[in-house]
């Protein structure tokens, strides 16, 4: 009996640990990417980096590698970074994640800060909740699809903040671009893919 349960309990880990199973794969054609991480007159220890330091348009090309056509939900305005609190991917239809990696291709994670703004002083335009430009694409069986969108980093929305520290910044020398689709569902993408090591350029 303490065999059989040793055994299920080896089997629960085994399952806890493989990766996600995925209906979709993603590449992109862009090689080379530019980052401006500006040194300032800040001393404070992990200054969060407020400059715009990413400012670009990325092209993901998306792969229906299942026998079904496919639906893919996306909301193309909707840019979040992979970072360290979270030990798995939020079951979101709407997310590209961008991982950061060092010269030794080792994972540097972005951040999340949440920015208090006096509402008395700051404008009421801050107030409105952003709005959600999304898009339903169909995919054919063994088709791809290429879908754009604009990438600028620090990113706010809804009062949240996501960005990196100076230190961070300078340190990263890949970036990978990745798809998150959540739980999976009859008919549509599910799972997440990522592009290979795209090259970062310091400026």
């Amino acid at each position: 009996m303490a065999m059989k349960s040793i055994l299920f309990l080896m089997l629960l880990i085994m399952l806890s640990c493989s990766s996600i199973s995925t209906n979709f794969k993603v590449q992109s054609d862009m090689r080379e990417i530019n980052f401006k991480c500006n040194e300032d007159n800040h001393n404070i220890e992990n200054y969060t980096l407020f400059d715009i330091f990413m400012d670009t348009s990325i092209s993901l090309q998306v792969i229906n590698i299942s026998n079904d056509e496919l639906y893919f939900f996306h909301d193309k305005t909707f840019v979040i970074p992979y970072y360290k609190p979270y030990k798995a991917y939020p079951s979101k239809d709407d997310q590209t994640i961008i991982k950061y990696f060092d010269e030794n291709k080792n994972e540097i994670f972005g951040r999340f800060s949440t920015v208090y703004l006096d509402s008395s002083s700051v404008n009421q335009e801050y107030f409105k909740p952003t709005f959600v430009d999304t898009t339903t694409y169909k995919i054919m069986k063994s088709d791809t699809l290429t879908i754009s969108q604009k990438v600028m980093l620090p990113y706010f929305r809804d009062l949240l903040f996501i960005t990196l520290n100076q230190d961070d910044c300078s340190r990263i020398r890949y970036i990978k671009f990745c798809l998150t689709k959540g739980k999976k569902k009859k008919n549509e993408l599910f799972g997440i893919s990522c592009s290979e090591f795209i090259t970062v350029k310091q400026k």
